[in-house]
């Protein structure tokens, strides 16, 4: 990296067949070096001081309905269309929005030291995901469910204190599978799949090395679960002893 006369440094931009300085202090020029020298499939490396990127293009999904960015990053909506029938009788089209969860490591697994952690959570081990992925930002709605399936088997629907927006219930791994594979019939060039377990953990921990993303502790304001059970030194809190609709509480720092 060489120093420029006005005191700042040089971007190194390399590529198979090639590098270019580009100056940071002319911002236009390195946006439009960049996006000149990455095409769709290609990678780059920006080398800044001892620091280095790897800068890929990512190109809009061929299922997606809509693409951007927010706060939390890179997001794309999945929409499901409903059938002619129901779309006559005035049914809407579903949206899921998925999120981009960006390749990455960390430490998978719980320390010894943890609250109320069981052997089977450790030992800690070091876990790369290589390959970023896209995740829907919220559990499987009963709507959702029903508009592929036909059917709802959930035991809390609407007629027991749930509704088309709370996560569907009682499916069982099987019924996922067949799911997954009618989302990608519906849904052209969409490919679909359970994450794995480091990718689930990854996404939920969002950078995060408490036990849970937002902290040492737990709350029923935080998360459903019984709550008449405390966890730590929380006191008892409130039990629904219902699902609630999904993206009610509130989601970590990748949404």
């Amino acid at each position: 990296v060489s120093p420029t006369t006005s005191g700042s440094e040089l971007l190194l931009l390399t590529r198979a067949g090639g590098t270019r300085f580009v100056d940071p202090a002319e911002e236009p020029q390195i946006i439009a070096a960049i996006d000149e020298w990455i095409t769709p499939g290609a990678t780059l490396t920006i080398t800044a001081g001892r620091q280095s990127y790897l800068v890929r293009r990512i190109e809009r999904p061929a299922w997606a309905h809509e693409f951007g960015r927010d706060a939390c990053g890179l997001y794309a909506d999945l929409r499901i269309p409903v059938e002619r029938e129901k779309a006559a009788a005035g049914a809407q089209a579903i949206t899921q929005r998925m999120r981009y969860i960006e390749a990455g490591h960390f430490r998978m697994g719980s320390p010894e030291s943890e609250a109320e952690r069981y052997s089977d959570e450790g030992p800690q081990h070091e876990v790369t995901l290589s390959e970023g992925f896209w995740l829907a930002d919220t559990a499987c709605t009963q709507a959702l469910w029903e508009a592929l399936m036909g059917d709802n088997p959930s035991h809390f629907n609407a007629g027991n204190r749930g509704g088309p927006q709370h996560p569907v219930d009682s499916v069982s791994w099987d019924d996922v599978q067949l799911f997954l594979r009618r989302l990608e019939q519906r849904v052209p060039g969409c490919t679909a799949s359970l994450p794995g377990e480091a990718e689930w953990e990854y996404a939920c921990r969002a950078g995060s090395t408490t036990p849970f993303s937002f902290g040492e502790n737990i709350t029923p304001e935080q998360v459903n679960y019984r709550g008449d059970y405390s966890y730590r030194s929380v006191s008892k809190g409130l039990y629904r002893e219902v699902t609630v609709p999904v993206a009610t509480l509130p989601a970590n720092s990748w949404g």
